[in-house]
């Protein structure tokens, strides 16, 4: 008899040994696709046999599953299914699909990590499950990061990682039913233990940084409740590396605190960028000004009188024609040639207008000529310049 009963506890004992690791097996192996076999949930039970609680509100853990005052691991799905990868970042490619060697160590790193939740060790777990997650993240791995971190005291990284673990479960459908079953109740629960600190700023806050326990928090987030575990924690306010202020709290579990910090940053002021000797950069030189625009203009000033000089010689030759065809004066003359006469005082018009354009235009030139000049040039000495008509049109005179 005592033979047999030896048998039959050695026999538990290794078949207790068999599940364990044939659960770790199948958590893993879903992440490696291998199999096909379909997941089945289970609804947790109590060592009696009875369901287990679902949450408890307010209580150290919230136990979902209690086997020797331990919360018992998310049965994962089972293997033949390949796990929800973790979405890419928007704009940056998913990363490279592991090799199969690292998916077996993987596996065995998850193998570990399970016997160590297990045992108690949380810690030594934790780093088990981190090293699992870089290979391949799935909602198991990410719920039993979660775990540890509750069982560490870390309720805010394990209120983050159940809600994603919950997330990424429904996402995925049936593989992951345990996971989407089990990680609300536990997020739930946190949420009445986490506290929340309200960080105000007295003051004007421009360049100084919010820290809250050395982390930066974003100026967007200032005035607002942050979760943060129970304990003591360090606000502080710093301006280039220099304290400006700093407040240590204490964080009751499901507290609510306001801190206020004074902040009265000066404006800032842009300075001239240093050269490579250290000294503010020298202005720019200014280019010296360029003459063209006085010679163009003069150019157009001179083709408007020769122009101007063409129509007066045919106005000339036009009052010729006149004065041949008639005799005795305006009075003797053919009424033909009429249009010829018209013509003559259209030429004369022209001649006009065009003349008292070119001596405009010169004179423009005249002008820029002197505006456009280098500085030394302008400081050389007295200069005159004029436009003188002529019988042919005009000429540029001056001193120089």
């Amino acid at each position: 008899m005592r033979t047999l009963g030896r048998q039959a506890r050695l026999g538990r004992r290794t078949v207790l040994a068999a599940l364990m690791v044939l659960h770790a097996h199948a958590a893993v192996a879903e992440a490696a696709g291998q199999g096909d076999a379909k997941p089945v949930a289970k609804a947790p039970r109590n060592d009696d046999g009875k369901p287990a609680a679902k949450a408890t509100s307010g209580a150290s853990t919230a136990t979902i599953n209690t086997a020797a005052g331990k919360p018992a691991a998310v049965e994962p799905a089972a293997a033949g299914k390949p796990a929800a990868v973790e979405p890419a970042a928007a704009g940056k490619p998913a990363a490279a699909e592991p090799a199969a060697e690292e998916l077996a160590a993987a596996r065995q790193l998850f193998i570990d990590g399970m016997a160590l939740e297990k045992a108690g060790d949380y810690s030594a777990a934790l780093k088990k499950f981190e090293t699992v997650a870089q290979v391949r993240m799935t909602p198991s791995v990410r719920y039993h990061l979660a775990l540890c971190h509750e069982q560490l005291g870390h309720l805010v990284d394990a209120l983050n990682g159940f809600e994603l673990a919950a997330e990424e479960a429904r996402a995925a459908g049936d593989k992951f039913r345990d996971v989407a079953e089990n990680a609300p109740p536990r997020a739930d629960a946190l949420r009445m233990r986490v506290g929340r600190v309200r960080v105000v700023v007295k003051g004007t806050l421009r360049t100084s940084v919010i820290l809250i326990d050395g982390k930066k928090l974003s100026p967007a987030l200032v005035g607002t409740a942050i979760p943060l575990d129970p304990g003591e924690h360090v606000i502080e306010a710093r301006r280039d590396g220099a304290l400006v202020e700093a407040k240590k709290i204490s964080v009751e579990a499901g507290g609510r605190r306001e801190v206020e910090l004074t902040v009265n940053d000066p404006l800032v002021t842009p300075t001239p960028l240093p050269t490579a000797s250290g000294t503010a950069a020298p202005p720019l030189p200014s280019e010296t000004p360029s003459r063209i625009p006085a010679y163009a203009t003069a150019a157009a000033g001179a083709a408007t009188l020769i122009g101007a000089g063409v129509f007066w010689g045919l106005r000339e030759a036009t009052i010729a024609t006149i004065r041949e065809t008639c005799s005795g004066g305006d009075l003797g003359c053919d009424p033909d040639i009429q249009p010829t006469e018209d013509l003559g005082r259209a030429y004369t018009t022209a001649s006009g207008v065009l003349f008292g354009v070119g001596l405009a235009g010169l004179g423009a030139g005249a002008a820029l000529w002197f505006v456009l000049a280098p500085p030394d040039a302008a400081a050389a000495g007295d200069v005159e310049v004029g436009v003188v008509p002529t019988l042919g049109g005009a000429q540029l005179v001056g001193r120089f």
